[in-house]
């Protein structure tokens, strides 16, 4: 289901709107001579792993030690030539890389260590670029809405009916529902920021004067006591359910506030058997994930091994081909970096080669993102006919797509407002 053309079209396009948004910011926050000083537009640049915190780099030394000794000095010698977007797009990519492998291993603990350096990587973006932040994570999490809503559509039609809609028909769905796709993830993000602001505010309230602060601290200490409650439920209902709620958008054609009821319901109803589809889908997908890359990294590899037959002359000592395109790895498809050109022939080369190995890369992160997707949507149908008794084949057609379905008119047979003899 996740290799589905229209899927992995709605993927591709998500990827690459997500790297064009974090692109153009990234050069809009690189540092430029402002009165004979380098200063950075909105953020500064990192400019060395050691800023992602002294957690992160101590878990990355233990689990990947001398990766972690060429990464700090990449970055130390290149460090100014990143953006933020650029340096956690590389960070995530190889703590992705690594969970992966690691789960292939059933090497449990370490997979968990590289999804928790994830985290870490969020959380010092946000800790040390809060208004990057605040702006890039929005916007994508509205791309995300949009084209995972109209690919959570495709599967829930694929699954329950057989059908595989086009992507017209996909985004007509997800633009009449994209009210219901944007609140699913904002609404209880919002609620769960305005009830720890309100417990925020009360420690604020504890810093007044005269004895004041502290009564009114412990007078209050119930209710944010209840809020912290709340705020554990809500944190783990979004948590544990935030992949089911497009999904319930695309089965019901519900509103926002449904689908989350209905994913805290699935939840908290079967936690065991939510985690039991989530740990399948995992397994399955890791596997899926690596033979996908295996198959990609095939490709490359042969065409790269056929070039280099042909490539037979050598200038200034290197291989002509390593001039302008550097052995494809299996961890890094798109080869290392080249360091210089030789003349602007093999420059402009090299910059077409990484282009097209850059496409070829995205391929595969569409390939996880229109899984991700997938299997989240079986998974819904699934809970929903574990929990309400629904069968999985029963989903919400919207008005147009039933007028696509009426069985045409039988030959010879008079069409409807057609005069009559």
């Amino acid at each position: 289901m996740a290799v589905g053309p229209t899927k992995l079209v709605l993927a591709m396009l998500t990827v690459i709107v997500v790297c064009l948004i974090g692109w153009v910011m990234d050069i809009c926050t690189e540092a430029g001579p402002v009165g004979g000083k380098q200063e950075a537009i909105l953020t500064p640049i990192i400019l060395s792993v050691v800023d992602f915190g002294k957690a992160a780099q101590f878990e990355v030394y233990v689990t990947e030690p001398e990766k972690t000794i060429r990464s700090i000095e990449q970055y130390k010698q290149h460090g100014h030539q990143r953006g933020v977007f650029s340096t956690l797009w590389n960070f995530g990519a190889a703590r992705f890389n690594g969970a992966t492998v690691s789960l292939l291993k059933l090497d449990i603990a370490n997979a968990l260590a590289n999804i928790w350096l994830c985290a870490v990587g969020l959380a010092w973006a946000v800790k040390y670029h809060t208004a990057y932040s605040i702006i890039y994570f929005t916007i994508v999490t509205i791309v995300i809405c949009v084209f995972g809503g109209a690919i959570c559509r495709c599967a829930a039609l694929e699954f329950a009916r057989g059908e595989k809609p086009g992507l017209t028909e996909a985004f007509r769905f997800s633009g009449a529902k994209l009210s219901s796709l944007l609140a699913a993830p904002f609404v209880p993000v919002g609620i769960i920021l305005l009830l720890g602001a309100m417990v925020f505010f009360l420690g604020l309230m504890g810093n007044l004067p005269g004895g004041f602060g502290d009564l009114i601290t412990a007078l209050g200490l119930g209710g944010a006591l209840l809020i912290g409650l709340l705020l554990v439920f809500l944190l783990s209902g979004t948590i544990a359910g935030a992949g089911l709620m497009l999904p319930a958008v695309a089965y019901e054609g519900s509103d926002g506030l449904d689908a989350i009821s209905r994913s805290f319901m699935y939840v908290f109803n079967q936690p065991w058997t939510m985690l039991l589809y989530t740990l399948t889908a995992t397994v399955w997908g890791t596997i899926s994930y690596l033979l996908a890359r295996l198959f990609v990294f095939g490709v490359m590899i042969v065409t790269y091994g056929l070039l280099y037959l042909g490539f037979s002359c050598r200038v200034g000592g290197t291989e002509r081909l390593a001039c302008i395109w550097p052995r494809p790895q299996f961890l890094n498809l798109a080869g290392p970096d080249i360091e210089t050109a030789i003349n602007w022939s093999q420059s402009v080369a090299s910059f077409l080669i990484h282009l097209t190995t850059l496409f070829i890369v995205g391929l595969v992160v569409a390939f996880v993102i229109s899984f991700y997707f997938s299997a989240c949507t079986i998974i819904y149908a699934l809970m929903r006919n574990g929990v309400d008794k629904v069968g999985t084949d029963e989903i919400y057609i919207q008005l147009d797509e039933i007028r696509d379905e009426a069985v045409p008119p039988k030959p010879g047979a008079s069409a409807p407002g057609a005069s009559g003899g």
